[in-house]
């Protein structure tokens, strides 16, 4: 019997209701969720435990979902980012791009839109473990 490759998803959110009702969403799909409130924090987790994807929010103190973006990328190219922001500058998102963010959303989150990224990255995922 093979063993089913589980991914492993880290969330960055200073918002802790947005950060629960995203945990809340993607926990019951049997992913491994870590989150945290603190992006400086969560840089440091980073180093010491590979993730398969991070989800951040855009609009952070101390360090935003793009300088997470660059950093992440940097360390683990791999390593899938998405972005969400409630910011209505159209501009975000092209800068995102620059830094190959893998999914930019806006909020509200369209948990379904999110859902449908992680299952196909992880069946890609897992095919090449």
């Amino acid at each position: 019997m093979l063993n089913k490759y589980i991914m492993k998803l880290l969330i960055i959110d200073d918002d802790k209701s947005g950060l629960n009702s995203l945990c809340s969403a993607l926990k019951p799909l049997d992913y491994d969720v870590n989150y945290l409130n603190d992006p400086l924090f969560a840089m440091k987790h980073f180093s010491d435990i590979t993730y398969d994807v991070v989800i951040t929010d855009l609009r952070m103190p101390l360090l935003n979902g793009l300088e997470v973006l660059k950093i992440v990328k940097r360390r683990s190219p791999r390593t899938k980012v998405i972005v969400y922001t409630g910011d209505v500058d159209v501009t975000l998102e092209d800068e995102a791009k620059k830094y190959n963010v893998d999914l930019f959303m806006r909020k509200p989150i369209k948990i379904g839109e999110m859902i449908n990224f992680l299952k196909a990255y992880e069946n890609g995922a897992a095919e090449s473990k």
